[in-house]
């Protein structure tokens, strides 16, 4: 008796195996992708172009949606393990569009145990590089916005003045609802970005309050718990 359960149990597990497998291989053309199969269905993955790499760690349990979507080539998008997701977390690297071809290169990695309620993750730019540090907690209509979408150039010497570089948030930072993180920010550990901020440039000092349009410490000496 026991050993039919057994029998039964890795026949009904080789099955959910191969539906997984069947579901992500409808989105995955010579692109790495790896998902844990227990949370597939609170993934959406779409990709336009070839040599991407999707890492997906474990999500914590909760009933968000993690949306990606890729137009472009050789990007790498990496979230570690334990990432909490209550509404919507949405990344998109490249359009198609008109206006704009593939774009190549991306590397964007939101690191171990953050929350987010809902976000937005995007970037335009071939060559960006989006870091998130560990155990950060993301509120409602957050975004991250790691472009200009177009070019902006020089009179006088034709030349492009708003290159999309880097972009690094650190460990333990809290975003506030309604606020915009934009191109090639810092933002240093144990930071708060209060309600409704737009936030440009380097914040490299930890402990801090930032706050604003535009964005500028408010307090020091400060620290957060998401309890």
């Amino acid at each position: 008796m026991n050993l039919l359960k057994e029998l039964r149990k890795k026949y009904k597990l080789l099955q959910q195996k191969k539906k997984s497998q069947k579901k992500i291989k409808k989105f995955s053309f010579n692109n790495d992708i790896s998902v844990f199969n227990d949370d597939l269905s609170r993934i959406s993955i779409s990709i336009q172009g070839c040599g991407n790499v999707i890492k997906i760690g474990k999500l914590a349990p909760g009933n968000g949606k993690l949306i990606i979507k890729v137009a472009g080539n050789n990007n790498v998008i990496e979230i570690k393990n334990g990432c909490k997701i209550n509404n919507t977390l949405r990344i998109i690297v490249g359009q198609i569009h008109f206006n704009f071809g593939p774009i190549q290169n991306v590397k964007c990695c939101i690191g171990e145990l953050c929350g987010f309620e809902s976000c937005d993750v995007i970037t335009f730019n071939s060559n960006a590089i989006i870091n998130v540090g560990d155990k950060c907690m993301v509120s409602y209509n957050v975004n991250i916005y790691h472009t200009d979408a177009h070019p902006i150039l020089d009179v006088k010497t034709n030349k492009i003045i708003n290159k999309v570089k880097s972009l690094t948030i650190g460990n333990h930072v809290w975003i506030g609802a309604n606020s915009t993180i934009l191109k090639n920010t810092s933002i240093a550990n144990d930071c708060i970005v209060g309600w409704g901020s737009i936030v440009s440039g380097n914040f490299s000092e930890p402990y801090c309050a930032i706050a604003g349009n535009p964005a500028c410490v408010v307090k020091k000496g400060i620290t957060w718990d998401s309890n």
